[in-house]
């Protein structure tokens, strides 16, 4: 119980400098493509607890368009014996006693997977949902998020990881690993190799880093 605080508020209370204060920026609040005024500690010690208990640590990418996930998902539902409609709009969805209505058909159940902003717009109706899920849409806050990829010569980055880091082979760079730049446009940056290439993947979240990355072309955002 008791009342949450952002991580804003605690950095103020803890006394914290503005390079720790960058460091929280650049990981808590990225990672929630938020910012430390909106992202509560309690919100986020939840998140923490119930992620430690999974193993989070397998990625995987989609060869292909989306759109293929999308197909064998459709073909599946077909070969269950379910009826598909694509390009229909639904503008209602209520609960009924023994099912729910979608725009006055009856169904079994409704799964509504529409976006967070959708309904906070008003732009879908939905009746028989609890006053609680109702104050919780309207609480949730979110922002967008975007990504700089930039490929690099491993031979040219060699060159600059020898230049900047003396000590450190110029064979072997610190790859696969996070970059926290607190002074940086993109505040989360994280490297790996691919071929003869090093890819860097500058992360921009939050209503900050999301506007400054939709607003720049393609030659700043790699200069920058």
């Amino acid at each position: 119980g008791g009342r949450d605080m952002s991580f804003q508020d605690l950095a103020k209370a803890r006394g914290l400098d503005h390079r720790a204060v960058g460091v929280l920026d650049g990981t808590q609040a990225v990672e929630y493509a938020t910012s430390l005024e909106d992202l509560g500690v309690m919100e986020w010690r939840r998140r923490e607890e119930y992620f430690s208990g999974h193993d989070c640590t397998v990625d995987f990418s989609l060869q292909g368009e989306y759109t293929k996930a999308m197909q064998v998902l459709h073909r599946r539902a077909l070969d269950a014996g379910a009826t598909v409609e694509l390009g229909s709009p639904v503008a209602r969805v209520a609960g009924d006693e023994g099912g729910v209505l979608v725009d006055g058909r009856r169904f079994d159940c409704a799964i509504v997977t529409v976006p967070l902003g959708v309904l906070k717009a008003g732009a879908l109706e939905l009746e028989g949902v609890s006053q609680p899920f109702r104050e919780a849409v309207e609480l949730v806050r979110f922002h967008g998020a975007s990504k700089v990829v930039v490929a690099v010569a491993k031979e040219e980055w060699d060159r600059h990881v020898h230049r900047l880091e003396p000590g450190t082979a110029a064979s072997t760079p610190a790859l696969a690993r996070m970059i926290i730049c607190t002074e940086g446009f993109a505040k989360q940056i994280w490297l790996r190799q691919a071929g003869r290439s090093v890819i860097a993947t500058g992360f921009l979240a939050g209503p900050r880093d999301a506007a400054v990355a939709e607003g720049m072309g393609e030659d700043e955002a790699a200069n920058a």
